[in-house]
């Protein structure tokens, strides 16, 4: 095996016979370089709306850097999220990208789980470049939730893959290897359940939100919108 640098062929050519005259010679310099294509992929919980309902959006930006010595094409990033919040748990707002082209279609659930479109384009990354991915969701319920991206692309040496670590880093230990950082990108939401005796001793059972606290009109019926700021 040839180690990373630059060689130089001295090349003689030689006339057929029964001339065989040489005729000057030439160099040939070849840049060998050993390919090692590496993909890296880090996904962080960028911040949460409460909406005041029992649902909570959620931005998501997903980054992806080339961490090799070679280019690296037809980029892929897939999530189900059927397999992370459950079925009809949640609804896709917005997807996005600094550079990439997206899957328009993208829905979370099978077979549309894949966030780029690599039809008519191929998605790139040069030596050291990265770009970003923006995921917004909304989550219908109250849950503890942990959720990761995986990451594929090709290259001149084949296929490489990742998985997602969390935060904004998909390798913060920094020793070059994104694919021994895997830790996956929590996410909660917490909804208070408050039973309320009535005078005429009816209860009523209301959510109410982190923030926010709900109360009975005088007329002793809930108006779920009243609500007004306290520490819960």
């Amino acid at each position: 095996d040839q180690a990373d640098g630059v060689v130089i062929y001295s090349i003689q050519p030689i006339g057929p016979d029964p001339l065989s005259c040489a005729g000057p010679p030439f160099y040939l310099e070849v840049n060998i370089v050993n390919c090692n294509p590496v993909i890296g992929v880090a996904k962080q919980l960028v911040n949460v709306t409460n909406n005041g309902n029992g649902t909570h959006d959620v931005k998501f930006n997903i980054r992806v850097q080339n961490y090799g010595n070679v280019q690296l094409y037809d980029i892929q990033v897939s999530e189900d999220l059927d397999n992370i919040f459950g079925s009809d748990n949640y609804e896709v707002l917005e997807l996005y990208s600094t550079s990439f082209d997206v899957n328009m279609n993208y829905t979370g659930t099978q077979p549309d789980t894949l966030l780029l479109d690599n039809e008519g384009t191929s998605n790139i990354l040069a030596i050291g470049a990265s770009t970003n991915i923006v995921l917004n969701l909304r989550i219908l319920s109250a849950g503890e939730y942990e959720n990761s991206v995986f990451a594929r692309a090709e290259s001149l040496a084949g296929t490489v893959t990742d998985t997602s670590q969390n935060g904004s880093d998909p390798d913060p230990d920094g020793d070059k290897d994104p694919t021994n950082n895997n830790d996956p990108t929590p996410v909660s939401f917490d909804d208070c359940i408050l039973s309320i005796e009535c005078p005429a001793g009816s209860p009523y059972e209301f959510y109410v939100t982190p923030g926010y606290c709900g109360y009975l009109v005088p007329d002793n019926s809930l108006d779920a919108t009243a609500q007004t700021n306290c520490d819960l």
